[in-house]
Parts: structure tokens; C-alpha cells; sequence
């Protein structure tokens, strides 16, 4: 996930385009989440064939979807600054 907040081409689109780029990736993202849920669910299916992980066959689909979506929605969610974390937290 790293790799795409700190992806140039995209922070450029999201910053100076965002009318081109936003939209695939959130109101008009059904065909991108669906290709990225595919392409995870096949991922987690083999790790699950090569007994690393367990999760029943028919939660795989729905699984690979909600990591999609989080990834989403924690790359087009600014960081806070690990002062205002803190503030909130109570830490000082």
C-alpha cells in the first residue's frame, strides 16, 4: 500500500486532475473492484490450496472485496500527521 500513496503519477492526478482520476476509483470503481476482487480471490484461493491460510470457500469472493475496498479507501484518505494523531489520542 505504500507503494501507491506514495505512487507519483497518481498523487499528481489526485492532486491536479482529480475530476479524471476520482471517479474510477470511487462512484465509477465497479468493473475496477470487480477485476481487483478477482485477481485477490485467485491469491487467497492458492494460499489457501498451499494450507497457509483458512478462510470457507464461499467468504473468499467477499473477503477479497472488503481488501480491495480498504485498500481504496486508504489510499484516497489523506494520513494524518502524527501530530494530530497524537493530539486525538491524548498522548500530548
Amino acid at each position: 500500500m505504500v507503494y501507491l500513496r506514495e505512487h507519483r503519477l497518481l498523487n499528481r492526478l489526485l492532486r491536479t486532475e482529480p475530476e479524471i482520476i476520482l471517479p474510477y476509483l470511487t462512484t465509477q470503481a465497479a468493473e475496477t473492484v470487480a477485476e481487483a476482487r478477482e485477481w485477490i480471490a485467485g491469491l487467497v484461493r492458492a494460499e489457501i490450496d498451499a494450507g497457509r491460510i483458512t478462510i470457507p470457500a464461499p467468504d473468499v469472493d467477499s473477503f477479497a472485496e472488503l481488501l480491495v475496498r480498504m485498500v481504496l479507501s486508504l489510499v484516497l484518505t489523506p494520513r494524518p500527521s502524527c501530530r494530530s494523531t497524537t493530539r486525538r489520542s491524548g498522548g500530548g
